[in-house]
């Protein structure tokens, strides 16, 4: 673990402990995901759930799609179906597939239920394929650069 995100990993304890969410939510808006992910490596199952509940949907997708696999799974055993849901939705359809790849199926069908169809054909698509081959890892994105760009 680096200095900074050791150092960041302190902060969150200590705000953690003297309950400080405010403090909390400022330290997790200044962080950036992959350092998150990092910490969450160090922290408790409640610290971990503690922070998840504190970060904004949006930075929460990011921290969890730079989660190790063993920690996210853990992470996302604490989630309803529901905060799950808006999670995967934020989520690139790569990484939106990995984590619906480690639920129960009757779970990753409900949560692909209440997504827009076109981004949960994406991520169904994604899950056809062992996530070991290229299809697994893949991502169905494509990015289209100009012709005149330098």
């Amino acid at each position: 673990m680096k200095r900074e995100q050791h150092d960041l990993l302190d902060r969150l304890r200590e705000a953690l402990e003297d309950a400080d969410e405010v403090r909390l939510a400022g330290e997790l808006l200044e962080a950036h995901a992959a350092d998150i992910a990092e910490c969450f490596e160090e922290l408790s199952d409640e610290e971990r759930s503690r922070i998840i509940f504190a970060l904004p949907p949006h930075l929460t997708a990011e921290v969890v799609g730079k989660l190790d696999e063993a920690v996210r799974g853990e992470v996302v055993e604490e989630l309803d179906t529901e905060a799950l849901t808006e999670i995967v939705s934020e989520l690139p359809p790569d990484d939106a597939a990995d984590v619906l790849g480690e639920l129960p199926e009757k779970e990753s069908e409900e949560i692909l239920e209440h997504m827009p169809d076109e981004k949960s054909e994406k991520i169904e698509e994604l899950l056809e394929y062992d996530e070991t081959t290229a299809g697994g890892i893949m991502t169905p994105d494509v990015v289209a650069v100009p012709a005149t760009a330098s």
